[in-house]
């Protein structure tokens, strides 16, 4: 959803106006009216929707930078593999991640970006298992991250280099 910048009401307010010239030109005295209304209306709606931009822009605050060597680092993970679980429990588990397998650390500015490529074909369990760890893995050290499965269809023989060439 594409978002209306001052530059698009402004010019959106141009072209009515310029309709509602050209109906008073021709003299379409019901017609005009509606545009009228309308262009008054479009007004009223076009100043709401500049302060709302203008409220969400000084609410955004700037977070501090992330640092360098993170805190949350400290002591061993738990790595287990429990039988039970399935990509949905992950995905409640990992309720940070965005959808697409992106995350960024909610309390400060990432100072490193990773993109992770992961070639997969028929090894749901595995990828189940992986992204279980690798998440808290990733997040522990701040960074912002996005994860790519790149699955390869039909019954051909693995290809793994070409997977990583698409994922690229």
């Amino acid at each position: 959803m594409a978002v209306m910048t001052e530059r698009t009401l402004v010019l959106l307010i141009c072209v009515q106006l310029l309709v509602l010239v050209l109906l008073y030109q021709v003299s379409y005295d019901h017609e005009t009216a509606h545009y009228e209304n309308t262009f008054w209306k479009s007004i009223a709606i076009a100043t709401k929707i500049n302060k709302a931009i203008r409220a969400v822009s000084h609410y955004k605050q700037k977070l501090p930078d992330c640092p360098r060597t993170s805190q949350l680092t400290g002591g061993p993970l738990n790595i287990s593999f429990p039988l039970w679980l399935n990509m949905k429990q992950v995905e409640q588990k990992h309720l940070l991640v965005r959808r697409g397998g992106s995350y960024s650390p909610p309390n400060c500015t990432a100072t490193y970006k990773i993109a992770i490529i992961i070639p997969h074909r028929n090894r749901m369990e595995h990828l189940t298992y992986l992204l279980y760890h690798l998440h808290p893995f990733l997040q522990r050290q701040q960074l912002k991250y996005r994860i790519f499965v790149i699955e390869q269809a039909g019954n051909y023989t693995f290809n793994r280099g070409k997977l990583l060439n698409v994922g690229f």
